[in-house]
């Protein structure tokens, strides 16, 4: 059995401060490999919990985090469940041991100090 988590970032942005997403926004300057350094960094620390794996569960969860430019992790909270307790838990997990993110380049939303994203997690077994 193959186990996959796959993390999306980007898909729903909001950047504190600004009416748009960050995608849509003019004033931030191309943050692609911004969310790119995200998902790779999360990624890499998500655990597909065991008991979910014997019981071939699967879903994809949405977590909003809100952090300071320099990455500290100020809140998170389930935005949109997995389906299941323990992938959910997984999720808020990961970024409670995290409790720091790569930094936020100046050019991604030059004045704004605090950052929120919705940051999708798919837990897939194959």
């Amino acid at each position: 059995m193959i186990v996959r988590v796959f993390l999306m970032a980007a898909v729903a942005v909001s950047i504190a401060g600004c009416a748009n997403t960050a995608t849509e926004n003019n004033a931030v300057a191309n943050p692609a490999s911004y969310y790119e350094t995200l998902q790779s960094y999360v990624a890499v620390r998500v655990v597909y919990p065991p008991p979910a794996i014997r019981a071939s569960e699967q879903g994809v969860c949405r977590v909003r985090t809100s952090f300071f430019r320099n990455g500290k992790i100020i809140e998170t909270k389930l935005a949109a469940s997995a389906g299941f307790e323990e992938l959910d838990r997984e999720c808020i997990a990961v970024f409670e041991r995290i409790a720091t993110l790569p930094p936020a380049p100046e050019s991604l939303a030059p004045s704004s100090d605090r950052f929120t994203l919705d940051i999708p997690v798919t837990f897939a077994l194959k």
